[in-house]
């Protein structure tokens, strides 16, 4: 929607670094809502705000008034406002469950935003549970290991078959 190369994490973190001042904005035009935040569950949808974005890009009174600022001050919104929920909706969890550990993993561990929010959520918040996040070199897209999870899944093999190579790396495959 914003004209961005993919994968589009990536892209739009590198967009939005562009014009960070957007980003506490609460009346700013470029706004986003924050779907499902308010709600006392742990469920998220971005669905809806995938079409919030979209009506935004189609706004031509705002792309001209903003011009080359459209695109990174809507990147910026769309990081935070997916951000501001997954940082609410787990802060929530973990005061309900008071686990000893967070480990944030993935592909969208490695955006900075994000992890800038959790670190910071965590010391403001004073809580006792650990947080826990990959150098962003390590936060992949788990798309692949879930595949080989799902593969091996219907592959069974004995565990006597296994074997293990503690010097494998990612280039023997």
């Amino acid at each position: 929607l914003l004209g961005l190369s993919y994968p589009g994490g990536p892209a739009i973190s590198a967009a939005a670094q562009a014009f960070e001042p957007a980003i506490s904005i609460r009346q700013s035009p470029t706004r986003l809502p924050r779907p499902m935040i308010k709600e006392r569950n742990f469920d998220w949808s971005f669905s809806g705000l995938k079409t919030a974005l979209l009506r935004k890009t189609q706004d031509k009174t705002l792309k001209e008034k903003l011009g080359k600022e459209f695109v990174p001050r809507l990147a910026g919104e769309i990081q935070e406002a997916i951000s501001d929920v997954l940082v609410s909706k787990t802060i929530r969890a973990i005061n309900q469950y008071q686990p000893k550990s967070f480990l944030l993993a993935g592909g969208v561990a490695a955006n900075q935003r994000l992890r800038n929010k959790f670190q910071l959520k965590f010391k403001t918040n004073n809580l006792s549970t650990s947080f826990h996040v990959p150098p962003p070199s390590l936060c992949t897209d788990n798309a692949a290991f879930v595949a080989s999870a799902a593969y091996f899944n219907y592959q069974p093999i004995a565990w006597q078959k296994i074997m293990a190579s503690p010097n494998l790396t990612i280039k023997d495959f």
